[in-house]
């Protein structure tokens, strides 16, 4: 399934020095894998989010504008999943993808529900469609990677970080997203330029401080790690995580 997932598109590399990275054996002072795993999941909550905000509108690759129906699929899903009802929000998500199988943040967003349930398998299966006909496509690529994450298959997950950024290499998303995978396999110097890549790409995309930080205070950079939280705060001061995080910070 991974090879018609991405084909040779999910083994392009993006100038980050990752593949002399992985080369390298990973020092002492590395991020604890085990440590980092949490940020990964709670990171993966972000990026529905940000599915969610931008489900909405029309975007490239689809092959006709939005309905007011899938919008209205969208909303009943998100006020599913606030509810706590993950499971009405998927199954929601699942008939929406049946009755328009060519919106693709619908197919990305039923993918990533069937993730957050736990069952990485019907995710794929959800996703494999779509990506055969949009193998391009940044959302879908990006919710194939939260779905290898969630089975523990890293270098496919990797894979599919790669492909997206090859697409779009200044999506600050899509490098943050890499960059606390490789955190998470405790290469910590990839994970950095990953996140130095995406703070420069949008200065104002908060949540990278937020996990550069946390990588920052795990290898007892505890300055520079408040520096970070600062820098986001500066460009959003009502970031809730960012001033939940940095206010626990010693």
């Amino acid at each position: 399934m991974r090879a018609s997932l991405l084909g040779q598109q999910g083994r392009q590399h993006v100038d980050v020095g990752a593949a002399t990275a992985h080369q390298q054996q990973v020092g002492s002072s590395a991020t604890s894998p085990l440590r980092f795993k949490c940020s990964y999941v709670r990171y993966a909550t972000l990026l529905e989010a940000h599915a969610a905000a931008t489900a909405c509108r029309p975007h490239a690759g689809s092959k006709s504008a939005v309905s007011d129906e899938q919008i209205a699929i969208k909303r009943r899903a998100k006020s599913a999943r606030l509810s706590g009802d993950s499971q009405l929000a998927f199954s929601i998500l699942l008939q929406g993808v049946q009755q328009y199988p060519h919106d693709y943040h619908l197919v990305a967003a039923a993918a990533s529900a069937a993730a957050k349930l736990g069952d990485s398998a019907q995710s794929l299966q959800i996703l494999n469609p779509a990506l055969q006909e949009q193998p391009h496509n940044v959302h879908l690529l990006t919710a194939a990677a939260a779905a290898y994450v969630s089975s523990s298959k890293h270098e496919a997950a990797r894979n599919c970080y790669q492909a997206a950024a090859a697409v779009q290499p200044h999506n600050a998303v899509v490098l943050q997203a890499w960059g606390i995978l490789e955190a998470s396999c405790g290469d910590v110097e990839t994970a950095v330029r990953l996140f130095k890549q995406a703070a420069a790409a949008d200065p104002a995309h908060v949540p990278v401080y937020v996990a550069w930080a946390r990588v920052e205070a795990e290898r007892s950079h505890v300055k520079l790690a408040r520096q970070l939280h600062q820098q986001g705060h500066q460009q959003d001061p009502r970031h809730v995580p960012n001033l939940h995080v940095s206010n626990a910070r010693p």
